[in-house]
């Protein structure tokens, strides 16, 4: 009675394993057409509303699935799995902290001194059972003295998370009793607050970081500033927060939430084996006959 031969089993099992590494990694290449500011990116907002007596800056960030995960433990400070106000607090403080230095309002040149006077922090639904990290700080700076009529120069600068994938706008609008004259942003934005990108423009997020702005008074400004104690919790945080749709990721929903020994090792297996897949695709032979023709001289 004839037999196989001993080694097609393994053979057989090394092209279905072949088979499923690159069926998962046809799927995480969907996804990330999908959605490319994918799961590690961080996305930033600032609105400038000028008034007569004051600017208001609205900052908002929205913060995606795996770095979300990692600072709501940084928030958790008593490891019982929920942020409660205080936490909320403490952690919007030290963020704002690291961001002040980064975000800087002008006014004719002359910094203004920009003063938080609400915040909230929240943890929208993500996929795979992750979280969302979303911050929304108010600022207020008041107007320096100025002329009734008098053109001022604005200018916003947001230099946070340099080299961090994301998306990054900014829009300026003119309040009562001011007159917009120029800005090389727009008024309108293009993310309703970071809850809906428009996925013509996923390929290429939005990076504006820079805002330059001509305003003049129509009457006169005033110099008083509000002030914001730091140990005042935040306003009642909002429930429901609308992030807008989500594709889902199979690596996300894979690995869910948990951050056990188990899912890291599977994390680890699965980089390998696309790593060892994608090392198969047309292209990567070229290096290997390059670096023989040259040791062979």
């Amino acid at each position: 009675m004839s037999r196989a031969p001993v080694h097609r089993k393994p053979v057989v099992r090394w092209l279905i394993s072949l088979a499923l590494a690159a069926l998962v990694m046809l799927l995480c290449v969907a996804s990330a057409v999908a959605h490319p500011l994918g799961n590690t990116s961080v996305n930033l907002y600032e609105r400038v509303e000028i008034g007569a007596q004051e600017i208001s800056v609205r900052f908002i960030l929205d913060v995606s699935e795996f770095p979300a995960l990692r600072e709501r433990a940084f928030a958790d400070t008593n490891d019982d799995g929920s942020v409660d106000e205080a936490e909320s607090t403490a952690y919007l403080n030290s963020f704002w902290a690291y961001l002040e230095p980064f975000l800087v309002l002008t006014a004719d040149g002359q910094p203004l001194q920009m003063h938080r006077v609400r915040q909230t922090l929240t943890f929208p639904e993500g996929q795979g059972g992750l979280v969302l990290l979303r911050a929304v700080i108010e600022l207020r700076a008041p107007q320096p003295s100025l002329a009734q009529g008098a053109v001022v120069a604005g200018a916003l600068t947001e230099t946070a998370f340099q080299g961090v994938p994301g998306w990054h706008e900014i829009i300026v609008v003119g309040g009562s009793g001011v007159t917009l004259v120029d800005s090389n942003v727009p008024t309108t934005d293009l993310t309703s607050e970071l809850t809906s990108y428009p996925p013509e423009m996923l390929t290429a997020p939005l990076s504006v970081r820079d805002a330059a702005f001509e305003y003049r008074l129509d009457q006169p400004s005033a110099t008083s500033a509000p002030t914001f104690q730091a140990s005042a919790a935040p306003s009642p945080q909002p429930t429901g927060v609308d992030v807008g749709p989500r594709p889902t990721d199979p690596m996300v929903a894979l690995l869910g939430n948990r951050v056990d020994l188990s899912s890291t090792l599977i994390g680890l297996l699965l980089a390998t084996v696309l790593g060892a897949v994608h090392a198969l695709t047309p292209g990567h032979g070229k290096t290997l006959v390059a670096a023989y023709l040259v040791g062979t001289r």
